[in-house]
């Protein structure tokens, strides 16, 4: 590989107050192409938007030296041309090829329950994609999402498309030796994504109060902030649940360190999402060697192909997920094959996505 430099956008990554998935991708993703474009001889120089100076500039807002022609611009944040007025022809007016990252085309598909803001940004986004050499994507449903958009918009002229896998931000965890349950306690379900109705806590919550009412034996923790905007009804029905002596338990503030030891304590995780580009939870659980249930999306179907997963139709209601969970909670024997199956599994780290991402830059 001929070293070059890449000029990483961390305008987003700078200003984060949730560690949120796409700030997970910023920021992991980040730090391993820096360590990944060092190994190889090139150079990581981590930039953001000043608008102020209407361009890109370096960490203390000096502007960027002259890039050489082999160099790349890569960004992962989600933006529209409006709100970094005069991007599109900074980055075209400069001698280096540009990346961008697509991650889901959800508040186009979920409007109705996605922060406006967002659902206003998303057909820009999109559009301004097109300005770029080359676009990466997690998985091949959001490749076809992508090329489904632009050819909507008869788009002639376009980037090429890179699909790579996610790294998981607790890979290697799976080859440990499985934690034993403490004798006769109840079985630790484990849900991870912010409250809000496109991760449909509401199915996983009323799924478990079915059970509880059958006898089923087992603890319900679900991982995540609330949705200003959209999670509060739901946030208040945890509770109220909780409150009527239900074995649940609502966690605002996980960091990493805590949330690795809840995927290795977990019998199995629960990812009913109505919606998603990628879906991080379910393949963090894989590869902390924790089986998943998870809803048959295109994006969890390409995860769940290789084992240590059962997938359930999230609109079939209730009682759909409601029986795969009581299996898993009944069945040891197909609880343990799920897990075999899981710990089984390579699963990519932040490492190797960012080896891909450059060997993919420089047409390894």
């Amino acid at each position: 590989m001929r070293p070059f430099t890449l000029y990483f956008d961390q305008t987003n990554a700078r200003r984060h107050r949730h560690r949120s998935g796409l700030m997970r991708v910023a920021l992991s993703l980040g730090g391993a192409l820096e360590g990944a474009i060092s190994e190889a001889g090139g150079r990581f120089v981590g930039v953001h938007w000043s608008r102020w100076r209407g361009g890109y500039v370096l960490d203390g807002g000096k502007g960027l030296p002259p890039p050489s022609p082999g160099d790349w611009f890569l960004t992962t944040d989600v933006y529209a041309e409006a709100e970094r007025p005069g991007s599109a022809s900074f980055l075209a007016g400069r001698a280096w090829n540009t990346a961008a990252w697509f991650h889901d085309a959800i508040p186009l598909q979920l409007p109705e329950i996605t922060w406006a803001k967002s659902v206003e940004r998303m057909p820009h986004h999109l559009r301004g994609l097109l300005v770029h050499d080359r676009v990466f994507v997690f998985t091949r449903a959001m490749a076809a999402c992508l090329e489904g958009y632009w050819n909507w918009l008869e788009a002639t002229s376009r980037p090429s498309i890179a699909v790579v896998w996610a790294g998981a931000e607790f890979r290697g965890t799976a080859t440990s030796p499985a934690p034993e349950p403490e004798q006769d306690a109840p079985s630790l379900v484990l849900g991870v994504g912010i409250v809000e109705p496109r991760k449909n806590q509401a199915l996983i919550a009323e799924a478990a109060r079915r059970l509880w009412d059958k006898g089923c034996a087992f603890r319900l923790l679900l991982a995540g902030r609330v949705n200003p905007e959209f999670g509060r009804p739901l946030a208040a029905e945890l509770k109220r649940l909780r409150r009527a002596g239900y074995p649940l338990e609502h966690r605002l503030r996980c960091g990493d360190r805590e949330l690795e030891g809840l995927y290795q304590a977990a019998a199995f995780t629960v990812v009913a999402s109505r919606a998603e580009g990628c879906g991080l939870p379910l393949l963090e659980s894989i590869a902390s060697g924790t089986p998943c249930l998870a809803s048959a999306l295109p994006a969890h179907r390409e995860t769940a192909a290789d084992g240590g997963c059962v997938l359930f139709d999230p609109d079939a209601g209730p009682d759909d997920l409601a029986a795969a969970m009581e299996r898993l909670l009944t069945d040891p024997a197909h609880l343990r094959e799920l897990r075999a199956q899981a710990r089984a599994r390579w699963v990519p780290g932040w490492g190797e996505c960012a080896r891909k991402v450059l060997e993919e830059l420089r047409g390894v």
